[in-house]
Parts: structure tokens; C-alpha cells; sequence
């Protein structure tokens, strides 16, 4: 998948014409944005809302849904000096089907504070919620957060899209594994 900015050896407009042909080349379409390969020659190429007369091949537009999300979690550590990401027990994160460093959004409950970081596995059956780096500036032991992930769909998939919310209790351990319906 095309995560970011592309370095291709073709100019915008060598690219405009490619897409114009009948079979166009390969290229990978992420969010709306269009990237091309080789990686030659350090050009930078970046083309949004896309709209070309004649245009066959379109782009699917992809919206930003919650995955997943551990629920009413208490933050067991805050450690200042690691560098950076949220520990979560294993067993924790299979439950939520959140991979080991997968970005996600941290919402204390407790005093407001957001924040957007990484995963790793923590200590497996210890329920452990440690934020570290940074952020561990932000919350506080015994502070209660949501842990949120979340996910890109196209308008074809979102129907079927089922997130799931884990519920923990104090000590976070899983109280209720559901899965979210959609109600429209």
C-alpha cells in the first residue's frame, strides 16, 4: 500500500497522458492521491481530486472508520523515558485486532488529553497500559483512556465493516468483547 509521497521519474504531465491511454500503467491509489513507479530520478508527484475528460480508470475514494477500540482502559505506567509508543498487553490488542506497531489514537478519559502513537506488546496477562515518551507527559497512572484504531474503507466495503469494542474493567481485564453494528 502507498503510504506517502512517491519518487518517480516521470513529470506530471508524461503522467496526465499515461492515465489518458487505454491501458494505463500500474500505479497505487491511496486516499485519492496517485503514485507511479520507478523510483527514479527524485521528482515529486502528488495529484489530488483528479478529473480528467476521458479518464476509464477511477479512483476509489476511502473513508476513515474505527477498526477497533479498548474502552474505559486504566493506564498502569507512564515512563518519560523510552522512546515513545503505548505498551499494551498482548492479550489486550489480539482481542482488539490491533498489530504490534499499528498507529493509534489515545483519548484520556480523565483529563481530556489526546494523542496519536504506536503499539507494542506489553508484558502478556499483566494487563499492563503503559504510555511512554512524550506522551507520558499527557496522562498519569490510574488515568482512564480509550485506546482507538481505526480503518480505511471504500464505500463498498463499509456495509460489511463490523468495528469491535473491547470493555475492560480497573484492572484490564476484559469485561465484554462485542462487535458494533451499523444502525443506517
Amino acid at each position: 500500500m502507498w503510504l506517502g509521497v512517491h519518487i518517480f521519474r516521470e513529470s506530471p504531465l508524461e503522467i496526465l497522458h499515461c492515465l489518458k491511454r487505454p491501458n494505463p500503467p500500474c500505479f497505487s491509489a491511496y486516499n485519492g492521491l496517485i503514485g507511479f513507479s520507478p523510483l527514479w530520478n527524485h521528482k515529486k508527484v502528488t495529484i489530488k481530486n483528479l478529473s480528467i475528460p476521458g479518464l476509464t480508470h477511477q479512483i476509489p475514494m476511502r473513508r476513515t472508520f474505527l477498526h477497533s477500540k479498548i474502552h474505559r482502559a486504566t493506564v498502569t505506567q507512564a515512563e518519560l523515558d523510552y522512546p515513545g509508543s503505548i505498551s499494551i498487553d498482548p492479550e489486550l490488542l489480539k482481542a482488539a485486532d490491533i498489530r504490534e506497531f499499528e498507529k493509534v489514537d489515545v483519548l484520556d478519559i480523565t483529563n481530556g488529553a489526546r494523542l496519536t502513537t504506536y503499539t507494542i506488546c506489553g508484558e502478556p496477562g499483566s494487563g499492563e497500559i503503559c504510555v511512554n515518551g512524550a506522551a507520558a507527559r499527557l496522562v498519569d497512572p490510574g488515568d482512564m483512556v480509550i485506546i482507538v484504531c481505526y480503518v480505511e474503507l471504500e464505500d463498498a466495503e463499509i456495509e460489511k465493516h463490523q468495528p469491535r469494542v473491547i470493555l475492560v474493567n480497573d484492572k484490564n481485564e476484559i469485561i465484554e468483547n462485542e462487535t458494533c453494528h451499523q444502525t443506517a
